[in-house]
């Protein structure tokens, strides 16, 4: 069947920004147990809609530039000076409402 998601937005404006959680599960069987043990943990995955399409986005610094590419350097200067590591949900948040306020 079709599996359905659900995205939690970020943020608001001509860019948004989405995240999606998954449940990843991993099983293992100990050596010499009957038993197998289930761990479960959260996946996110971070999407750029913008224009009318939903792009997903790596929280690098490189890739993200790329896709904001028509301010570039405005957004360069904007990590710099706040000191920002794009890896950081809260601080991905704040550049991508940066670049919407631009």
């Amino acid at each position: 069947g079709t599996q359905k998601s659900f995205y939690e937005v970020l943020t608001e404006g001509g860019s948004v920004l989405l995240k999606r959680t998954r449940k990843k599960i991993t099983e293992v069987k100990p050596y010499n147990s009957s038993t197998t043990v289930k761990t479960f943990f959260d996946v996110q995955s971070y999407y750029l809609s913008r224009k009318g399409e939903t792009i997903p986005l790596k929280k690098d610094k490189k890739a993200i530039l790329s896709l904001l590419s028509d301010k570039k350097e405005q957004l360069e200067k904007f990590i710099d000076q706040a000191k920002l590591n794009v890896k950081d949900e809260a601080q991905l948040i704040s550049l991508i409402s940066y670049y919407n306020s631009l």
